[in-house]
């Protein structure tokens, strides 16, 4: 298949119109196809680990602060944190069109990012920190915050990635410093109160720690992106509006393909994350072992970021991203049948996951970066805010799915946490929820993957086209007409291999 009929390239016309439409990318673009320095990666990649601080106590922690110390009912605080939820998709779609499109002199991300850093803060620290007397108006005004900031930091800092390398190897690169960041704030996550407080805190203490840090880190680490890190501040010349958006997102073959292998990956995750502390101490009789388990599997992950950066660039990221989704369901069958309290092949297996999970973190999120430059070269128009928070809104999706689906069949088992003496059939069948349907869906994943069409080779191509496109604009915006223009539009054929 060639790039044009790959594309959708099949005329002068829309050719023409490719030139026509595409998005300068100024300086940034041209320069990004550069090797970045590691100073200005780590810059980037360290707001990384304040933004995944911020997200993971909302998920574990809050409900049950708001439960237990404000005093809130639990189907009121279910519905609060269920609508919020909703709003935090629907937001998602919305920030990203917007980051696509306006801007500050700044930067065309960079303005969003500092924009909502501060707000991000705010709502941090008055959300962790409720008062006595704190109620309903109070819970639904600072997570609807929390949850706009959060929407408006991460979903342009993500895009950011696909500007700052255009190179399909140097995108594995900025892709894998930000990842770190991401990795290391689950770390402190982890870590923090076995480090800083009593085995015996309360909820309220802990949530009250990771907040002080949470704070301290976005206001320290959103600063070298202001100075270090470089921006576009080229406006978007096309702007279709939100059908035709979709439109150019669900005909993406590649987008679709990553999305629905995201989607049953992101419920796999969700039904083993909302049944974590079970699945350790029920189904493999490890008490109190969850947070160790979580910074084994954090430390084995960033240790392995490099090797997924190397074996991406010489085999291509879905090829890593596959035989990431396959070892992984390896160790979830293998994790099934774990001997009762053994310590050593927990820890063991708990490696494994962190070498999976680099993989199935960094590949994907540099893969879109690449769908981005396909869906350029198809329809002419520059929208990485609206892949990125399309991608976003999917793993919400199937982590929303997988919390049900894990809870729905514990109930269903007649699973009762408030017990403290469980049979060993319960803690097998516990097991099977767990890693079992984790495991299965990493079939179908990796299956979808398999047939995923952008590889090294593609890719270049994808940006010679661009880039003549791109050179094609600028010398028409000097002269009536530029050499090579009528050729091209007359024979559309580029040499471009099929794949």
């Amino acid at each position: 298949m060639s790039l044009e009929s790959g594309c959708g390239l099949n005329s002068a016309q829309e050719n023409k119109k490719v030139r026509n439409m595409l998005p300068g990318i100024d300086g940034i673009a041209h320069k990004s196809s550069e090797r970045r320095g590691s100073g200005l990666l780590i810059a980037y990649g360290a707001l990384a680990l304040p933004i995944v601080l911020a997200e993971m106590p909302v998920v574990a922690y809050l409900p049950a602060l708001y439960a237990k110390e404000v005093a809130l009912g639990l189907g009121t605080i279910a519905l609060i944190f269920a609508l919020a939820r909703l709003w935090d998709g629907f937001s998602d779609i919305m920030i990203g069109r917007l980051s696509d499109r306006y801007f500050l002199k700044m930067g065309r991300r960079k303005t969003w990012v500092i924009f909502g850093s501060p707000f991000l803060a705010a709502a941090v620290w008055f959300l962790s920190n409720p008062d006595k007397d704190a109620g309903l108006v109070y819970l639904v005004g600072w997570l609807t915050l929390f949850y706009t900031a959060h929407t408006v930091v991460k979903v342009p800092y993500l895009s950011w990635s696909a500007e700052l390398a255009t190179g399909y190897e140097q995108r594995n690169r900025v892709v894998a410093f930000r990842e770190a960041g991401t990795v290391i704030g689950q770390m402190v996550f982890a870590a923090s109160p076995l480090l800083f407080l009593s085995a015996d805190a309360s909820i309220g203490e802990v949530v009250h720690l990771l907040s002080v840090i949470t704070v301290v880190f976005i206001l320290l680490f959103v600063l070298p992106l202001l100075w270090c890190v470089p921006d576009s501040k080229t406006p978007v010349e096309s702007r279709p509006n939100l059908q035709a958006d979709m439109r150019a997102v669900y005909s993406n073959k590649p987008m679709l393909l990553l999305m629905m292998a995201s989607l049953l990956i992101s419920i796999g995750s969700g039904i083993i994350g909302s049944s974590a502390v079970f699945l350790v101490d029920i189904g493999l009789n490890l008490p109190n072992k969850i947070f160790i388990l979580i910074f084994i599997q954090q430390c084995a992950c960033i240790v392995s970021v490099p090797l997924v950066v190397y074996f991406s660039n010489r085999c291509g990221k879905h090829r890593v991203f596959v035989a990431s989704l396959v070892l992984m369901a390896i160790a979830y069958v293998a994790a099934i049948f774990i001997p009762a309290g053994n310590h050593k092949i927990a820890y063991g297996l708990w490696v494994l996951f962190g070498i999976c999970l680099a993989g199935i973190v960094v590949a994907p999120l540099s893969m879109i970066a690449d769908i981005v430059d396909y869906d350029t070269a198809k329809t002419g128009a520059y929208r990485p805010g609206v892949y990125f928070s399309c991608y976003n809104l999917v793993q919400k999706l199937g982590l929303s799915i997988g919390v049900a689906v894990a809870f729905g069949l514990l109930d269903g088992l007649g699973f009762d946490p408030k017990l403290s003496v469980y049979s060993d059939d319960l803690a097998f069948k516990i097991k099977l929820v767990g890693f079992g349907i984790a495991a299965v869906l990493c079939v179908p994943a990796c299956l979808l993957i398999f047939y995923y069409p952008i590889n090294k080779q593609y890719h270049r191509q994808l940006r010679a086209e661009i880039d003549r496109a791109e050179k094609v604009k600028r010398c028409r915006s000097k002269h009536s007409a530029c050499p090579g223009e009528n050729i091209k539009a007359e024979n559309n054929s580029l040499p471009l291999t099929s794949i």
